[in-house]
């Protein structure tokens, strides 16, 4: 269970990080903190089910011929850096995320892990290491810091560069490492410690699904508790969400307040079971058209006019446009009101231009116009169709004009005739 030099490396660096933290007070009080909150039963139980789990699939694994004691440091890290990630994300995630245990188990198959097993089979020297580690941890902060910021994408372009540098060097290190010492390699063994991490990640998927099954069960009734005091609804409701919803994780997310507060408020199992049964018929609904909206966007892909309606057919990114150009309304709103009635020039800067969650692409192209007085703003943006869309305001909220062309308005709402006479005119914005 020796470690190589990489893994000294990193003890090295991560022991003097945590020696420079604990001279800090706050950093102290957050460890505390993070300690008691550690013996949570909520937090400590599902991890001492998951040692004791991983203790379970090494045994299986060594009956099997795939894990000998050889193997207890890969097993310790997979534990650390994969197992108890994999079990936390399945906990906060997997109710929101369609096929996400499909995704885990295909994780441990992509081409990523080989490149990592390879970089990892032969390491440079301790010293070369030493130097290494920080580089590159400064290089991905640098990263992850300069995409917050559009007028800094030139620096993430940058430092991902130089990451993938310092990756292709170590992967071609290790090729030529391995091609030199070939007959000396003990390939048995390295195919063992390459496999572990799949079996492992894959072995470890039922528990993991039980326990975020449990987590999305105990947050509906939750939910329901709260919503009523009628000891004999909650009981009923309950029952009715195990016995029609079952398995299904991410049905269990979705089950609203409206709906627990609808079977809680059922006057029998029967009719608490029809609540459910009709959330999971509305549930079924919504995903029919969400494909059915996939389906259209892929088959109207450069098809150009509109139908009887004046909708346009080829609609890529019209819904993640106009979710992030309300976001931003919404947002220039609250400035309004709450800092003088005037609208903000820097709201995307202070944004950090991120509308990644709306669906749109990091370079995502919104422009946006403020006036002088702060009392009008404007912003549009192209979508990947030709299309454009707008939205602004001619004066204090609830003032909001919205606009859909095929090139972008030219001035200000109210100014520009290409928005309309009135916020609420229909005019040109058909597909808003």
């Amino acid at each position: 269970m020796s470690l190589n030099n990489r893994e000294w490396a990193s003890l090295f660096w991560l022991l003097a990080f945590a020696a420079w933290a604990l001279t800090r007070q706050p950093v102290r009080s957050s460890l505390r903190q993070a300690a008691g909150m550690a013996l949570y039963p909520k937090i400590f139980g599902p991890v001492l089910l998951m040692v004791l789990y991983t203790f379970g699939l090494t045994f299986v694994g060594w009956r099997l011929g795939l894990w000998n004691p050889n193997l207890t440091k890969s097993t310790v890290l997979w534990f650390l850096v994969s197992g108890l990630v994999l079990l936390s994300n399945a906990i906060l995630k997997a109710g929101k995320e369609p096929g996400f245990f499909l995704h885990a188990a295909r994780q441990t198959l992509e081409a990523t892990v080989f490149v990592e097993f390879l970089t990892n089979l032969f390491v440079l020297g301790l010293p070369a290491e030493l130097i290494l580690q920080p580089i590159v941890v400064f290089l991905v902060l640098l990263s992850a810091v300069a995409v917050q910021q559009e007028q800094y994408r030139v620096v993430k372009t940058l430092a991902d560069r130089l990451l993938m540098l310092i990756g292709l060097g170590l992967a071609g290190y290790a090729l030529f490492q391995l091609g030199r010492q070939w007959d000396q390699v003990d390939k048995g063994a390295h195919l063992l410690e390459f496999t572990l991490p799949v079996w492992m990640t894959i072995g470890a998927l039922p528990f993991i699904y039980f326990v975020s099954l449990y987590a999305q069960y105990e947050s509906a009734f939750s939910r329901t508790n709260f919503l009523t005091r009628d000891r004999a609804g909650q009981r009923r409701a309950k029952l009715a969400m195990v016995t029609i919803i079952k398995g299904r994780v991410r049905d269990i997310n979705a089950l609203t307040g409206y709906w627990s507060t609808e079977a809680a408020s059922a006057p029998s199992y029967s009719a608490a079971r029809n609540v459910i049964e009709h959330f999971q018929a509305s549930r079924r609904l919504d995903e029919a058209r969400a494909r059915e909206e996939q389906a259209r966007l892929k088959r109207y892909t450069g098809v150009e006019g509109a139908d009887d309606f004046g909708r346009q057919l080829n609609r890529r990114e019209f819904e993640e446009t106009k979710q992030a150009l309300r976001w931003l309304a919404t947002c220039q709103m609250g400035w309004y009101r709450s800092r003088g009635g005037r609208y903000r020039a820097d709201l995307l800067d202070l944004l950090g231009h991120d509308f990644t969650s709306h669906g749109l692409p990091p370079e995502h192209g919104i422009t946006m116009h403020v006036a002088k007085n702060g009392r009008a703003w404007w912003a549009w943006r192209r979508t990947v169709s030709g299309w454009c869309f707008a939205i602004g305001a001619a004066g204090p909220p609830p003032d909001q004009w919205e606009f859909d062309g095929h090139e972008p308005p030219r001035g200000y709402p109210g100014k520009d005739k290409r928005w309309g006479g009135s916020p609420s005119s229909l005019a040109s914005n058909h597909n808003w």
